[in-house]
């Protein structure tokens, strides 16, 4: 599953929270416009859905994640882990050209794009 940079930075922000985070403090935090941040919080819930997890929502509190389970974690981690893994590959394969390239190349499997 990839993730969008925005859905990572939110998911990331909600795992690493003990409590209800506010759209308010999503945004500053990740410098997501709010309005940004209640769209991408659907995809979120979707994310998470598929994980057998829980976005819970509460006015005035904000958002949390239901059910932590150190199973459903450990997948949200991988996946996290692997959208970030397709990043560092990205970066890498940039560092090792001495000529312009468009960014369209890696858009599908940056290991091996040239």
């Amino acid at each position: 599953m990839k993730l969008k940079k925005n859905e990572l930075k939110i998911i990331q922000l909600l795992l690493a929270s003990p409590d209800y985070i506010s759209t308010y403090d999503i945004a500053t935090s990740t410098g997501i416009p709010r309005r940004l941040v209640r769209d991408e919080i659907s995809n979120v819930r979707v994310i998470l859905s598929s994980l057998n997890l829980n976005l819970l929502s509460k006015p005035s509190k904000g958002y949390f994640i239901e059910g932590k389970s150190s199973k459903d974690l450990s997948r949200l981690q991988n996946i996290i882990n692997d959208n970030g893994t397709r990043t560092a590959q990205i970066c890498l394969k940039l560092l090792q050209f001495d000529e312009h390239t468009a960014m369209s190349q890696y858009e599908s499997d940056p290991v091996n794009a040239s």
